[in-house]
């Protein structure tokens, strides 16, 4: 059997980011970003899923954003280019690609997209990866508001016709 960590790793359990510790012949510690500690029984761990940054390759995070389903193909070309530029500008923190999918169209109105970078480091340096995922979303919401993307709200209107008739065929019966 392999151990899937060692002490200073970065790990996500239970969708808690955690570094190892400490790791004993029953129990292993591990410290959350806030401070916190966690004592987990090695049996407990068996049973869990675990995702170790360290010993993964680069990571890649997509950010899904909702616009008008009339939005000019050419203002989502736009924000996929100055997104491509961003990140071949900031080598040191992101690969060359800017990955761009189109996700589900609803009722006519909305386009959901999904938009994102493949990071150069693995995130077990967490601090590295609040940087640079802060500075992609930071430009991110720059080009929305410069390309005015938007997503404005359905108005259903409701038309009630001989409202007395409708209410007196709901009242209750004296």
């Amino acid at each position: 059997m392999t151990h899937p960590y060692d002490v200073g790793d970065h790990l996500k359990i239970d969708q808690k980011d955690l570094i190892v510790k400490k790791i004993d012949l029953l129990t292993t510690t591990f410290a959350h970003i806030n401070g916190q500690h966690y004592i987990i029984p090695n049996a407990m761990l068996l049973k869990k899923q675990i995702i170790n940054f360290r010993r993964s390759e680069n990571q890649a995070e997509l950010y899904t954003i909702g616009i008008n389903f009339d939005t000019p193909l050419a203002k989502i070309d736009s924000l996929a280019e100055s997104m491509r530029l961003f990140v071949q500008n900031n080598p040191l923190e992101f690969k060359p690609r800017v990955i761009v999918k189109y996700l589900e169209l609803e009722r006519c109105s909305l386009l959901n997209l999904s938009i994102g970078a493949v990071y150069r480091n693995n995130w077990q340096n967490s601090m590295y990866y609040w940087t640079a995922r802060n500075k992609f979303m930071s430009h991110l919401r720059t080009q929305i508001v410069a390309l005015k993307l938007t997503y404005t709200t359905e108005i259903n209107n409701i038309n009630i016709v001989n409202s007395s008739n409708l209410l007196s065929s709901i009242a209750p019966k004296k």
